[in-house]
């Protein structure tokens, strides 16, 4: 049977591994992010210099479309934040308790 500070250190492991999913996973959100303020940026300019009203009303539909999408891609990027904060407190955790084991 494995003693309790193994069982920690294999928890430990684990969690660093979940966490380092948790930040790629935000790594990619925030590239969804930065890539749809782009489209927003080129839309606006493409908007500028339309005459057509029609043209003109399409561009502030797809911007407002598309400023709804990166919203919710905050959203996703704030709840993985929490999610990371979260393990990253259990890893603190899991540390303490490898050293108090230790000292045991």
């Amino acid at each position: 049977m494995l003693e309790s500070i193994d069982i920690y250190r294999e928890n430990l492991t684990i969690k660093k591994k979940e966490l380092i999913i948790l930040q790629e996973e935000k790594s990619k959100e925030d590239i969804k992010s930065v890539d749809l303020l782009k489209k927003i940026d080129k839309t606006r300019r493409a908007g500028k210099g339309s005459k057509s009203e029609t043209a003109l009303k399409s561009s502030l539909n797809a911007i407002r479309r598309l400023e709804k999408n990166n919203v919710k891609i905050n959203e996703k990027i704030n709840e993985i934040k929490k999610r990371i904060m979260s393990k990253e407190k259990e890893i603190i955790v899991t540390k303490r308790k490898i050293s108090e084991e230790e000292i045991k």
